[in-house]
C-alpha cells in the first residue's frame, strides 16, 4: 500500500492562521505570560504585594543575621577602669574572671574563655577540689593528732604539702597532664588560703594550719573519748566509784542470798534424813539407830566444792540449832566421840514418805466432803495458784490436819514450788523460813534503788552545768508566766530596713530621738571645734577633750543614708562600702602610694603603704627576716600613725593582733575606715598624756612614716614607748630619718639635720637598753633587751612613779620605766612568756609573782571555766556568736580576759576594756596574748560611730551606778554599735529592768533570759539588738 509522506510545513508561506507567539494570539493561549507594565486585574495587584511582601521578609531576616557577623568587636574594658555608661558605649565589661588588658581577656587559672565570659574549666575546677579535699584532710588529720597524741603538726608547709601529693601520683590518676594539673593546684591554693588559716615562717616559706572549728570533724573517736573523759573526770571518778561500790554490795548480797539458800536446802535434806532414820529405827522390824553423825551427813550432802566453805555447813548446824524437833549430842561411835543429831518428833512422817503417800492417794478436793468450808476454801486457792498435784493428805482428823498444814499453804503463795513441797508442817519453821527468804532480797532491791538514785543525780547535775535540755524545760516553763527569758523573737540577722517596735506591752519612760545629721561621725572627746580651742604643741588639741556634762548629746547618732553592714572577713580586709565611709580625699591624696582605691560604690585596699607600696606582705617578709613573727612568739603588736592599718590587717595573717592609731582626722578618716575593714583600732596620738595601756604590754611596735618627734622633749615619745614595749621586744622604724642620704632632697630637708636626728634616735636608743639588730634600705630595727644587767646607761633619769600601769589622763615625763628586777642574766624582766596560743590560758607571769592582788593561779583557772561555760550558753541564745557575723567585737569591762579567751579565733577580735575604777588586770590581758585598753565609761570612748558589730557588758552598770548617769553610757554604746548590732548584758534583774527601759527608748529591741545555772539565781542576761534606720537630710530617720 502505497503512502503519501508528510511535508513539513513551510513558515515563510502564507496561512490564514496567526501567528503562535503573535501580539494578537494571547486570547487564543490564556497561559502566556503577559508583557503589561502593570497588573490587568485586581488579583494580580494583589499578588504583587504579597510577593513584594515576601521578599522584604526576606531581607529584614537575612540582614539580622548577618549583622552580628558584620559587626565590629568590641574590646574589653581595662580591669583597673571605672566603668561608666559613657565607657560602656565603646568597650565591653571585664568578667569577674578574668584581667583585661589593651583590650584583650585573659581568663583566671581554672577558667577558659567562652565568648564574652570566662567559665569554670570543668576538668581542672574537679581536680582542684580533689586536691582541696586532699589537703584539708591531710592539713586537719596532723592537726588533730598533734592534739590527741602530741605526734602529729600544728602548721603545715605548703612545700611538704605538695611533695605529699607528688608522692601519691595525684597527677596521674586525675589524668592531667602538667599544665592543667599545675592550675589545677594553684586554684586549689587560693581557695585553701582562704579555708585554712595561713601563716609565713622565718624562711618566708607559706604554712596551713586547720581551724578550730574544723578540726573536730577529723578528730578520731578514741580521742574524743579520751577528751570528754579527760574534761568530765570529776564526774565520771565517783560514779564509777559508785558503780564498783554498788556491783561489790550487790555480789556479796547475791552471794550470802545464795549461800542462805543453800543451807536452807541442805537443812530439809538433813530434815528428811532424820525422819526416815527416826521412823526406820521406830519401825517393827527396826534394828537401826534413830541418830545420825553429823560430819558423816555434812560429808554425805556436801559436794567436794562446797565442803571447803565452812561458813555453809555452819550455817546448818545454825538451822538445826534452832529447830526444836531434833536433838543434838555428843556420842561415842566406835571409839570416837562425835555429835550426832536426832529427830525427836514422833509419828510425824518424813517428806518422801508423805510425797509417795499422796501419789497413791490421790484426790481431789471435790471428793472430800468431810472437809470444813474454810479448808476447801484454802484447799481451793492453793490448787488454783500452783496447780498443786499433791492434794491434802487426811489423817485421823481432816480439820486438825488443815490446821497443821495452814502454815505450809501460806508459805506456799511466796516460795517456790519445790521448797512446798519440803516445807514441814511446823508453824514455827515455816514462818522462820519465810523471814529468813524476806530478808535475802531486801538489801539487793535497796541498793538497785540506791544506785538509780545516784546516777539520776549524776545526770542531773551534768545537764545543770550548762543550758541544757533541763534549762530549756525551766524555760519553756517560765514563757508562759515571766517576759524575762524569751529570745525567741530577737533576730540576729542583718536586713537593712527600720521597723518599729510593735511590742506596746512594755512602757518606755523616755524615747530618744535622732541628732542632726551632722553628727553622722561625731566622736564626743575627740570633737574638731572643741579641739581647736587647745593648744597646738605636742599635739594637745589631737588629744581627748569630753565635753562636760550639759553639753553632751542626750540624741542617737544617725547612720548615714545607704549604710550596709561591712563585708564579712576577710573579704572586709579588701573591701569598704563607700556609703559608711564617704570620703575620698585619701584616694587622692595617697593615690601614688597604694593605700586605696575608689572603684564604683566601694573602696578597694591594695594593702600598700607609704613606706610599702609593694604591698604590706612583701613589707612584712622582710621584716621576718629579723623578728621571728611566724612562731607565736610576737602575738600583739603596736602601730603609732597606722594609716589605713595594712600593716595589722596583715599580720593577722600571721596571727598577730594589732592595735593601731592615729588622731581624728574629719577628712581622712584612717581609723575608721580601719574598723570598717574589720581591724583593731582607736582614735589616739603621741601628745603630752601618756598611752592607755599597760607596761610591757606590747611585743613589737613600729613607726612607718608616722612623722613622731621621736628626739623632741628629750625623748620623751620613744621613752613612752619603752615603757609599753616588752623586754625582747622589738622596735620598727621606716621612714626620716632612716636611708636619709637617699630621700633628704624628697624630705626637703639637710643632710646634716637628718643625719644628726639619727644620731640622736640611736643615742636614746642605747639609753633605753635596746640593741639596733637591723638596717637596709628604709627600714631599721631595734631589739630591747630581757634585762638591764648589761646596760650601761649613761645620765639615764627613772621614773619615780611606784606603778607604771597607772597612766588614764597622766602627763608623759622624760624618763625611763624601771624593769622589774632579775636574779640572773637570762632572766627576762617581768617574766617570760610562752607563744600564742599556749601563752592563752597559761598562768600570765603577773599573776605567777602576785603582782595584782586578789587574783591567784586558782582563782584565774576557775575565771577560765566560767567563761568557756558562760560563753557556750550565750552561742546557745546567738546562733552566730563566733561566725564572721561578729567580727568587731568589745567587752566593756574585760576581768582577766576571759571572755575574749573563750572566743578566740581569727573569724574576730575583742576589744578588752578595763574600767578605771576596776581592778586593773589590763596586763594579764595583753599577757594572755589578747590586747584592750584603759576607759572610763562616763565619757566617750577613742572611735567612730558605728565601729562595734557586738559589746559584751558585764557588771558595767553595777560598777557605775553611783558614778554617771545609765542614759550616759547607753547613748555612748548606741553610737559605737552597728545597726543591728548586738548587745549583752550581764548584770543583777534590778539594773536590767532599769537599762531594759531606757534601751527600747533607743530602738533597741531587749529580751531578759535567765543566768546559765538557772532561774534562782539573781543575776540575768539582757540581750539587746540595735535596730537598722538612717538619717536624712531633715534630720529625721527613715
Amino acid at each position: 500500500m502505497a503512502s503519501n509522506p508528510r511535508r513539513r510545513r513551510n513558515p515563510n508561506r502564507n496561512s490564514p492562521q496567526t501567528p503562535k507567539y503573535s501580539s494578537t494570539s494571547s486570547s487564543l493561549f490564556p497561559l502566556e505570560p503577559s508583557f503589561d507594565l502593570f497588573p490587568s486585574s485586581k488579583a494580580d495587584f494583589f499578588r504583587l504585594i504579597g510577593v513584594f511582601a515576601v521578599a522584604a521578609s526576606v531581607a529584614v531576616v537575612c540582614k539580622f543575621i548577618a549583622a552580628p557577623l558584620n559587626r565590629p568587636v568590641k574590646p574589653f574594658c581595662d580591669t583597673n577602669s571605672d566603668l561608666d555608661d559613657f565607657l560602656s558605649d565603646y568597650c565591653e565589661p571585664c568578667p569577674t574572671n578574668g584581667v583585661c588588658h589593651d583590650g584583650k581577656l585573659e581568663c583566671a587559672r581554672g577558667y577558659r574563655k567562652h565568648g564574652k565570659f570566662c567559665v569554670e574549666d570543668g576538668d581542672i575546677n574537679e581536680a582542684a577540689k580533689k586536691l582541696l579535699k586532699f589537703a584539708e584532710v591531710r592539713v586537719c588529720e596532723q592537726y588533730a593528732q598533734s592534739l590527741c597524741g602530741g605526734t602529729g603538726m600544728y602548721w603545715v608547709r605548703e612545700d611538704e604539702l605538695w611533695n605529699t601529693l607528688d608522692e601519691y601520683k595525684l597527677m596521674d590518676s586525675y589524668g592531667l597532664d602538667e599544665a592543667m594539673y599545675g592550675r589545677a593546684k594553684q586554684r586549689a591554693l587560693e581557695t585553701i588560703r582562704k579555708l585554712l588559716e595561713t601563716r609565713s615562717n622565718n624562711h618566708g616559706i607559706e604554712e596551713f594550719k586547720c581551724p578550730e572549728l574544723l578540726v573536730n570533724h577529723y578528730t578520731p573517736l578514741s580521742c574524743r573519748v579520751l577528751k570528754w573523759i579527760i574534761k568530765n573526770v570529776f564526774i565520771l571518778v565517783p560514779a564509777c566509784a559508785l558503780l564498783l561500790g554498788c556491783i561489790s554490795v550487790v555480789l556479796k548480797v547475791h552471794k550470802k542470798h545464795q549461800l542462805s539458800v543453800r543451807a536452807e536446802q541442805l537443812y530439809l535434806e538433813v530434815c528428811n534424813v532424820l525422819e526416815e532414820k527416826a521412823l526406820l529405827a521406830r519401825s517393827i522390824s527396826g534394828g537401826d539407830e534413830p541418830w545420825v553423825v553429823a560430819s558423816w551427813l555434812r560429808d554425805h550432802l556436801l559436794s567436794p566444792k562446797e565442803r571447803k566453805n565452812s561458813l555453809l555447813w555452819k550455817k546448818v548446824e545454825e538451822l538445826v540449832q534452832e529447830d526444836s524437833r531434833m536433838d543434838q549430842y555428843p556420842k561415842l561411835v566406835k571409839g570416837e566421840s562425835k555429835v550426832v543429831w536426832e529427830w525427836q518428833v514422833e509419828g510425824s512422817l518424813s517428806s518422801s514418805a508423805k510425797r509417795k503417800k499422796s501419789e497413791e492417794h490421790e484426790l481431789k478436793l471435790k471428793e472430800h466432803v468431810n472437809l470444813s468450808s474454810h479448808a476447801q476454801s484454802w484447799a481451793a486457792k492453793a490448787v488454783a495458784k500452783f496447780d498443786m498435784v499433791q492434794p491434802i493428805i487426811i489423817q485421823a482428823s481432816v480439820n486438825q490436819l488443815f490446821i497443821r498444814n495452814t502454815p505450809c499453804l501460806y508459805m506456799s503463795f511466796w516460795s517456790s514450788r519445790e521448797r512446798t513441797s519440803g516445807c514441814d508442817p511446823d508453824p514455827h519453821m515455816a514462818s522462820k523460813h519465810h523471814l529468813s527468804s524476806s530478808r535475802g532480797r531486801s538489801p539487793v532491791s535497796i541498793f538497785i534503788v540506791l544506785g538509780l538514785c545516784c546516777f539520776f543525780y549524776l545526770l542531773g547535775v551534768w545537764q545543770r552545768s550548762g543550758f541544757g535540755k533541763g534549762d530549756g524545760f525551766a524555760i519553756e516553763m517560765n514563757r508562759q508566766q515571766m517576759n524575762c527569758n524569751v529570745v525567741s523573737t530577737l533576730d540576729f540577722e542583718p536586713h537593712h530596713i527600720y521597723v518599729p517596735n510593735s511590742d506596746s506591752s512594755e512602757r518606755i519612760d523616755k524615747v530618744f530621738e535622732p541628732c542632726d545629721i551632722r553628727y553622722t561621725d561625731y566622736t564626743p572627746c575627740q570633737e574638731q571645734d572643741r579641739a581647736m580651742t587647745f593648744p597646738r604643741e605636742n599635739m594637745i588639741y589631737r588629744e581627748r577633750h569630753c565635753p562636760p556634762q550639759e553639753e553632751k548629746l542626750r540624741c542617737l547618732i544617725p547612720a548615714p543614708k545607704g549604710y550596709t553592714i561591712p563585708f564579712p572577713w576577710p573579704k572586709s580586709r579588701d573591701y569598704v562600702y563607700y556609703a559608711n565611709v564617704p570620703f575620698k580625699s585619701l584616694t587622692v591624696e595617697k593615690a601614688n602610694q597604694n593605700w586605696v582605691e575608689f572603684q564604683g560604690n566601694v573602696f578597694k585596699f591594695p594593702g600598700g603603704g607609704t613606706m610599702f607600696p609593694q604591698g604590706a606582705d612583701a613589707y612584712i617578709k622582710e621584716l621576718a627576716l629579723v623578728i621571728p613573727i611566724a612562731d607565736g612568739s610576737i602575738r600583739t603588736a603596736l602601730d603609732t600613725g597606722c594609716g589605713v592599718a595594712s600593716w595589722g590587717a596583715y599580720m593577722l595573717k600571721r596571727n598577730v593582733l594589732t592595735m593601731s592609731f592615729a588622731p581624728r582626722d574629719n577628712h581622712e578618716a584612717q581609723v575608721q575606715f580601719a574598723l570598717e575593714r574589720g581591724v583593731p583600732a582607736i582614735i589616739g596620738v603621741l601628745g603630752s598624756i601618756k598611752l592607755a595601756f599597760p607596761s610591757r604590754a606590747f611585743d613589737v611596735a613600729q613607726c612607718s612614716r608616722c612623722l613622731i618627734p621621736w628626739t623632741a622633749d628629750g625623748g620623751t615619745y620613744l621613752m613612752e614607748v619603752d615603757r609599753v614595749l616588752r623586754p625582747g621586744g622589738y622596735w620598727i622604724l621606716s621612714g626620716p630619718p632612716i636611708n636619709w642620704k637617699t630621700y633628704y632632697r624628697t624630705w626637703q630637708r639637710t643632710k646634716e639635720d637628718l643625719k644628726a636626728e639619727q644620731s640622736r634616735i640611736e643615742e636614746l636608743a642605747e639609753s633605753l637598753c635596746w640593741e639596733k639588730k637591723y638596717e637596709k634600705g628604709d627600714l631599721a630595727i631595734w631589739r630591747k633587751k630581757i634585762n638591764t644587767k648589761s646596760c650601761k646607761r649613761k645620765f639615764a633619769k627613772f621614773c619615780e612613779s611606784l606603778d607604771a600601769d597607772d597612766v588614764w589622763y597622766k602627763k608623759m615625763e622624760a624618763c625611763i620605766t624601771p624593769a622589774p628586777e632579775v636574779k640572773s642574766a637570762n632572766q627576762v624582766a617581768g617574766g617570760e612568756l610562752k607563744k600564742f596560743p599556749a601563752r592563752l590560758y597559761e598562768v600570765p607571769p603577773r599573776i605567777a609573782n602576785g603582782d595584782v592582788p586578789g587574783v591567784t593561779s586558782k582563782s584565774y583557772e576557775e575565771d577560765n571555766k566560767l567563761w568557756k561555760k558562760r560563753v557556750n550558753a550565750y552561742k546557745r541564745i546567738i546562733k552566730l556568736l563566733g561566725t564572721t557575723r561578729y567580727r568587731n567585737i568589745m567587752d566593756m569591762n574585760a576581768g582577766l580576759g576571759g571572755f575574749a579567751a573563750a572566743l578566740e579565733s581569727s573569724k574576730l577580735w575583742v576589744m578588752n576594756v578595763v574600767p578605771t575604777i576596776a581592778l586593773n588586770t589590763l596586763g594579764i590581758i595583753y599577757e594572755r596574748g589578747l590586747i584592750g585598753i584603759y576607759h572610763d565609761w562616763c565619757e566617750g570612748f577613742s572611735t567612730y560611730p558605728r565601729t562595734y558589730d557586738l559589746l559584751h557588758v558585764s557588771g558595767v552598770f553595777s560598777l557605775y551606778q553611783d558614778k554617771c548617769e545609765f542614759e550616759d553610757i547607753l547613748l555612748e554604746m548606741d553610737r559605737i554599735l552597728r545597726p543591728e548590732g548586738t548587745a549583752i548584758f550581764r548584770d543583777e534583774v534590778d539594773v536590767l529592768n532599769k537599762v531594759s527601759k531606757i534601751a527600747r527608748g533607743m530602738r533597741w529591741e531587749t529580751k531578759m533570759v535567765d543566768h546559765e545555772d538557772g532561774p534562782l539565781v539573781p543575776e540575768k542576761i539582757l540581750i539587746a539588738v540595735k535596730q537598722y534606720w538612717v538619717a536624712n537630710g531633715t534630720s529625721t530617720d527613715e
